[in-house]
């Protein structure tokens, strides 16, 4: 099975090898060509293979729109173990760092029950000097699961995030997952 992705750059300039082992989202996957990436997930049922190439395509397609890469750092500034430390019911949370500046964002994807602490979530990010922007976007992790995508980031960064945000919310389509010419994630 595989997809084909439209990029506006080159997957090689902004996707390097170590960033597959930052990102979960890249799990399993290998870099095997200029434009190319695959992944041997073994014995597993189609609609899990179609659920990771999606995750795998959007995540590439947030770099390409974004310019962001993963990294392994906290944007908490420390590592967080409790939860009374983290954004209240972060989940499925990537961190992500602009290569040019070290600006940092987390992208926190947590299903829709998150709606009920929405309130306590902007009050802890305000407390601790950051911001909590909910995304017009279909997010990373699992299209069509009532994923809610929160941006967090430091308040003083608030002008690079906004052309950050800008050009997450143009990210509007799912890429097809079909046989064809382009950029291809195999699995």
């Amino acid at each position: 099975m595989q997809a084909t992705i439209p990029l506006c750059h080159d997957l090689r300039a902004f996707l390097r090898p170590a960033h597959l082992k930052l990102c979960d989202r890249f799990d399993q996957f290998r870099l095997v060509a200029k434009d190319h990436i695959q992944a041997k997930l073994g014995l597993v049922r189609e609609a899990h293979v179609r659920q990771r190439i999606l995750q795998v395509a959007r995540t590439i397609q947030f770099m390409d729109a974004t310019g962001l890469v993963p990294t392994s750092q906290e944007i908490y500034g420390r590592q967080t173990y409790s939860k009374e430390q983290r954004l209240p019911g972060q989940d499925h949370a990537t961190t992500w760092c602009d290569p040019d500046t070290g600006a940092m964002v987390l992208l926190d994807e947590p299903y829709g029950y998150v709606d009920e602490m929405y309130g306590d979530r902007k009050n802890w990010a305000k407390r601790h000097g950051f911001v909590v922007h909910r995304l017009d976007y279909q997010g990373t992790y699992r299209h069509g699961c009532e994923i809610v995508c929160d941006l967090v980031f430091r308040e003083e960064q608030k002008n690079f995030v906004q052309k950050v945000i800008d050009r997450i919310e143009r990210l509007a389509s799912l890429p097809e997952i079909q046989d064809s010419t382009g950029v291809n994630l195999d699995v």
